[in-house]
Formats: structure tokens, sequence, C-alpha cells
């Protein structure tokens, strides 16, 4: 079983992991992660609590080159990004989650748009291998997977399940770079069971089919840029029994 990188200095506040995707989708570069207020990439929480956008994964250079895209379409998502980065620096300051929920989903439609049906495809499969379970309340993925409103219901409650859990770990890890290395391995392990409880408890919320049915939706598996998949080289694709 792969084991969770362990982060430093992270809140785990549904509202902040709104927050903290939304500014991480458009501060692409560690020096803008760590103007507004984000640290890098190395500090970021794993995968399986975070949220990825779509216009923050098209951003990055190994998935512009998966994707193929053109210099034209390239500098149409650097357009988008640059027109989106003062209202969510706004939002952010507002502590307006609602807003930054709204401009991220917005901001999905818009870049939809500007890439081909086959780069989309594409593109979401990438979605879900960075998003892990968390993907499933995609609206995008929830309607492809055609799940019922008390599915939602239930991935949403067992979410917040999975964050309590790593969160009640954390608060009590202390400072890590005071740790012992036993102290650090024994960390890691548990939250590498917290890991896979996470994936069972969600995924046991659908049906067969609907488990088959995202397993196809992950596409070939693709080697997420080293900053996406929280500073480890531990890739979201190798998730079981997902």
């Amino acid at each position: 079983m792969n084991q969770f990188p362990v982060n430093q200095h992270r809140r785990f506040l549904r509202v902040h992991t709104i927050m903290a995707a939304a500014i991480v989708a458009l501060g692409i570069a560690t020096g803008h992660q760590q103007l507004l207020g984000q640290p890098p990439a190395s500090q970021r929480r794993d995968e399986i609590f975070h949220s990825f956008p779509r216009v923050m994964l098209v951003s990055r250079d190994p998935v512009q080159v998966e994707l193929a895209l053109t210099t034209t379409q390239k500098q149409a998502v650097k357009g988008l990004l640059d027109e989106l980065r003062p209202t969510i620096v706004e939002a952010r300051k507002d502590g307006d989650s609602d807003k930054l929920l709204r401009i991220v989903t917005s901001a999905s439609v818009s870049l939809a748009g500007l890439l081909s049906d086959d780069q989309n495809a594409r593109l979401n499969e990438i979605f879900i291998q960075a998003n892990g379970p968390n993907a499933l309340l995609d609206a995008q993925v929830s309607k492809r997977l055609e799940l019922t409103d008390d599915q939602i219901k239930l991935l949403a409650a067992a979410r917040d399940v999975n964050q309590r859990s790593y969160a009640e770990v954390k608060a009590a890890q202390g400072n890590f770079r005071d740790l012992s290395k036993a102290r650090r391995l024994e960390l890691a392990n548990q939250y590498a069971e917290i890991r896979r409880q996470a994936i069972e408890r969600m995924l046991s919320i659908l049906s067969e089919a609907q488990r088959e049915r995202v397993q196809a939706m992950k596409g070939a598996k693709f080697q997420l840029p080293v900053s996406i998949s929280g500073g480890s080289t531990v890739q979201p694709t190798a998730w079981a029994p997902w």
C-alpha cells in the first residue's frame, strides 16, 4: 500500500479546501503561491483530501504535452488564468467559499470550450486520477456515473469522515521536524491506513457497475507532476481497490 506524504501546516476545514483549490489553480508557480499566502506544493496535503480543478491541471506543462495543446490553446489557458486571478483573490479575501466554488466551476466550463472533444476526454481522465475518490463528487463525474441524490449525500458525508480521520492524526502529530524516524514511519503507516479506509468507504457507496465504470473512466495511467501529487513520487493511480 502506498503511503501518505506527511505534509505540514494545513488546516482541515472544508471552506479552506475550496479556497486552497481555487488559489492553487491560479497561483501556479511557487512564488505565486507564497504571494497569495499558500505554502509550496511540497507542503500540500495528499490528493485524496484535496481538489485539483481541471483549469489547474491543464496549466501544468506535462498535462499540456499529454493533451498536445497548440500554442494558441496554451495562450488561451494562460489568458483564462490571468482573467480569473483577481476575482479569486477578492473572493478569498472576503472568505466567500461559495463564490470561489462558482469561479472554479465556471472556469471548467470555459476551459472545455478551449479544448477538443478528445482533449476534454483525456483531461477528465487525468482529473479523476489526480483527485482520487473525491472526484466522485464532481458534477461531470457523478452525472456520468448516474449517481443518485442519496449516493451524493453519502459520498459527501464519507469525505467528511475521511477528513476528520486525517485531521485527528495530524493534530496529534506535533512538529514534523522534531519527530524521530520511527515516529515518522508510524505516522506514514497511519496515513496509509486512513487512505485505504477512505477509498474503501467511498467506493462502497457505488454499485458494482458504477465501480467498474469509474475504473474505466480513469483511462490510461498518467504520470502526474510531483507538485500535483503532494510533493511525493507516489502516484494516485496506485489506489487500491480503486
